[in-house]
C-alpha cells in the first residue's frame, strides 16, 4: 500500500510524472494489482493520455460488480469526463467549434462509469458525478431527475462534519 499511497499524494500534487514512476516500479512486482492499475489510468488521464489510462483498467471493468470495486470504475469515469473536458478546454483555446457528439460520448461514457459505481455503494460521490454527467450526456429528464433525487436522499441523512461536507453539498 505504500507506493499507492505515495502515488496517490503525487497526484494530488499533480506531480503526475513522480507519480507514474512509482507506479511503474510498484508494477514491475505487482503486475496484477487493480488498485496500481487505477491509479495509473488517473495519473496518465490528468496528463492527457486517457487511451493509456483506459487500456489500463479496461480489463477489470466487468469484474468491478462483482467485486463490489466502485473504486475502479470511479478512475475510469474520472478519465472519461476529464478527457470530455479537456476537449471543450482544447476547443475553446484554439478557437475551434468542438465535436460536440465525441464530447457527448465521452460524457456519456463517464456516466455509465459512475453510475455503475454508484449502483455498487450507493455513495453521494460516484452519485454526484452521475447525476451530473447524465444531465451533460443528454439523458431522459427521467433519469437525471430519479438519479438526483437518489443522490439528495444520500446526502440528507449523510455526516456533515468530515471532509466529505463538499460533496454532500455539491
Amino acid at each position: 500500500r505504500v507506493p499507492l499511497y505515495l502515488a496517490h499524494q503525487a497526484w494530488g500534487r499533480n506531480d503526475h510524472a513522480s507519480a507514474l514512476t512509482i507506479l511503474e516500479v510498484a508494477e514491475r512486482q505487482f503486475s496484477r494489482c487493480v488498485p496500481l492499475k487505477a491509479e495509473t489510468a488517473l495519473n496518465l488521464a490528468a496528463i492527457g493520455d486517457v487511451r493509456r489510462a483506459l487500456e489500463a483498467v479496461a480489463p477489470f471493468r466487468s469484474l468491478c460488480p462483482v467485486f463490489g470495486d466502485h473504486e475502479t470504475l470511479t478512475r475510469i469515469g474520472r478519465c472519461l469526463k476529464d478527457r470530455a473536458d479537456q476537449s471543450w478546454q482544447d476547443s475553446h483555446e484554439k478557437g475551434i467549434t468542438p465535436d460536440r457528439e465525441v464530447i457527448r460520448q465521452l460524457y456519456q461514457a463517464a456516466y455509465d462509469a459512475y453510475r455503475q459505481a454508484y449502483e455498487i455503494n450507493q455513495d453521494y460521490f460516484p452519485g454526484i458525478n452521475a447525476a451530473t454527467l447524465a444531465l451533460l450526456s443528454g439523458q431522459p429528464q427521467t433519469v437525471v431527475e430519479e438519479l438526483t433525487h437518489s443522490v439528495d436522499q444520500r446526502c440528507e441523512r449523510a455526516d456533515t462534519s468530515g471532509d466529505d461536507r463538499y460533496w454532500i453539498f455539491a
